[in-house]
């Protein structure tokens, strides 16, 4: 965790998915061992994948040519079957629904609205979060302030009552900050960054994080 000193005051929790609260890179590799025929051709997709950042229309392009099947690869299609090999966290879904019952739980995601439900949906923890903005549903992806701003406004919560928790500093912790939300990074490594108000090196830490910086 960073070596700042302040005290957390909170009413709202707000978390993103993909490699937050879903291990979006294991469903990944899922994907590229059902699909790829040889290790080259899956090292060349999880390298055009990039942790999901990469360009979605290239990856499709690359499955083409790669991996043929009936019926084009469309972002969409490669998106949904990314999803498809998610699976439950027991852990996470248990951690939040202690946490829900000390704070309000929000979830801020960018994707495509069919594939980041589904998600939900099979890692089992959409019903923790009374608030669920999705990019693909909005119109709106992180960093943009018009994400953050709609999950307070529906969760009846304001910036200072708020910490968002996620693992892309430009979109998540970047994003949050700009409209005055603390933060916590997901970061394997745990490294102290400026940006970020704590850092834990995955979600199942957040919890004692919380914790020691209430009783701060």
């Amino acid at each position: 965790m960073t070596t700042a000193t302040w005290r957390l005051v909170s009413s709202t929790l707000l978390f993103d998915l993909d490699n937050t609260l879903v291990d979006r890179d294991a469903a990944m590799e899922g994907f590229a061992r059902q699909w790829c025929v040889s290790e080259e051709v899956r090292a060349t997709l999880l390298e055009s994948d990039a942790s999901g950042q990469g360009c979605r229309a290239s990856f499709a392009k690359l499955l083409d040519e790669h991996v043929p099947r009936k019926g084009a690869w469309t972002p969409e299609r490669v998106a949904m079957s990314i999803a498809c090999q998610v699976t439950p966290h027991a852990a996470v879904c248990n951690m939040l629904g202690r946490l829900s019952g000390r704070y309000r739980l929000g979830l801020i995601s960018n994707g495509g609205s069919a594939s980041q439900r589904e998600k939900l949906r099979r890692s089992g923890v959409s019903e923790f979060f009374s608030v669920v903005c999705i990019s693909g549903e909005s119109g709106f992806p992180k960093p943009a302030p018009q994400m953050f701003e709609q999950a307070l406004a529906q969760l009846g919560s304001v910036p200072a009552d708020a910490l968002f928790v996620g693992d892309s500093l430009r979109c998540d912790i970047r994003g949050a900050t700009a409209v005055g939300i603390r933060t916590c990074w997901i970061d394997p490594q745990r490294r102290t960054h400026s940006e970020a108000d704590l850092v834990v090196a995955n979600v199942l830490e957040l919890e004692q994080a919380l914790i020691g910086r209430e009783a701060a």
